[in-house]
């Protein structure tokens, strides 16, 4: 019995040997079973289809070469160096803030040091002038209150007040009748000469100085000798509404031995 339209020539031959009486054993010449040869494809029925080969691997996609005008991929590399400024970056804000605070203290503190230093100046400078207009004041006066010529007594007077203040100036004024006597019975005219002269005190804010004075007095009479001496004097100094100095006392200085001269 043979099939024809058996797709599987394995289950044709398995039918076939099915269908074959069975043989008693014992007998001799064991036949052989024979598969049947596939039919060749007729009209028949489909013709028996070999396996379908297996299909080759798809080669793989070449790599595309880079297109320049893309931008290059972020390797790690290039994370860690991008990410490298961006950790930076908060310590040189820092940085930067404590430079520019740095930089304004010391702006201050020049500031200040060069205020310091002009007013520093400033002040001795001031202490300098008051101390030199004193000085000068002082030596005037002194000279003045010592010079007074008899043929021009009115003009001498007047340059004793303009020379003084306060409680010297006072007393000029009460004496000065008796004193103007005096002049005239004697006739004498004297004339000074500073010799030298210092402050020994000076409190500029309260305006007031100490003076010592080295000075030549020298006489004269009328058909007499004139004389000279020297004088050693001590004074003191008022400073005045405008800044003037006026000589507010005067009096002969301690020699050596502590007395005055006369």
């Amino acid at each position: 019995m043979t099939l024809r339209g058996a797709r599987n020539p394995l289950v044709a031959a398995a039918l076939a040997l099915a269908s074959r009486p069975s043989q008693p054993a014992g007998a001799s010449g064991a036949s052989t079973a024979v598969l049947p040869e596939p039919e060749a494809a007729d009209g028949d029925g489909p013709a028996a289809q070999e396996p379908a080969p297996a299909p080759e691997p798809a080669p793989a996609p070449e790599p595309e070469p880079d297109d320049p005008s893309d931008p290059p991929g972020d390797t790690p590399q290039d994370t860690a160096e991008e990410d490298a400024p961006a950790a930076r970056r908060p310590r040189s804000r820092l940085l930067l803030t404590a430079l520019a605070v740095l930089l304004l203290a010391l702006g201050a503190a020049v500031w200040a040091s060069v205020g310091w230093y002009r007013a520093a100046h400033d002040t001795t400078a001031a202490y300098s002038r008051d101390r030199d207009a004193a000085l000068a004041a002082g030596e005037q006066a002194v000279q003045n209150l010592n010079t007074l010529d008899q043929q021009h007594l009115a003009a001498g007077l007047a340059l004793w007040d303009s020379s003084t203040t306060g409680s010297l100036h006072t007393q000029l004024a009460q004496g000065r009748a008796p004193f103007l006597k005096q002049v005239k019975q004697a006739k004498t005219s004297t004339t000074a000469k500073v010799l030298s002269a210092a402050l020994t005190e000076l409190d500029d804010r309260a305006g007031r100085a100490q003076l010592m004075v080295a000075l030549k007095v020298t006489v004269t009479a009328p058909g007499q000798q004139a004389t000279a001496k020297t004088e050693r004097l001590t004074g003191q100094l008022t400073r005045v509404h405008g800044g003037r100095w006026l000589l507010s006392d005067l009096g002969q200085a301690p020699t050596d031995d502590g007395s005055t001269q006369q």
